[in-house]
């Protein structure tokens, strides 16, 4: 991609491919139920993963669907993730100065509107 999605986007994107994996219209998908609820088993979550690197660009660990298990989420990473491309550059350049091929650990945390918090690992 050319420019910078917004996360509504993403979400339009993310849904247009899992609605097209699983044969149905996305104004029809809830996309703060889960992949799985959707019958979207490993190979399913690869190969969804693997069609969004694609139209995005960039490199997506297969395991972001487990991290992020709704659509919802798994958009709004990875709109943070757009956000935050070149803060993450310069992580790496300071955690890295030698050259070394070690990524940096980037820790990720939100609280939902239910109070609760979700975190991952980047």
């Amino acid at each position: 991609m050319s420019r910078p999605l917004s996360e509504s986007d993403l979400r339009a994107l993310v849904a247009a491919r899992l609605a097209a994996r699983l044969g149905v219209d996305p104004g029809g998908l809830d996309l703060r139920a889960s992949f799985h609820s959707y019958g979207l088993d490993s190979a399913g979550a690869t190969g969804l993963i693997a069609e969004l690197a694609a139209e995005l660009g960039r490199t997506l660990s297969p395991t972001l669907i487990w991290a992020h298990p709704t659509p919802e989420a798994l958009a709004r990473f990875l709109a943070w993730v757009q956000d935050n491309q070149a803060n993450w550059s310069e992580v790496a350049r300071q955690n890295n100065p030698r050259g070394k091929h070690k990524p940096p650990v980037v820790y990720r945390a939100w609280e939902d509107s239910a109070g609760s918090q979700e975190g991952y690992r980047i």
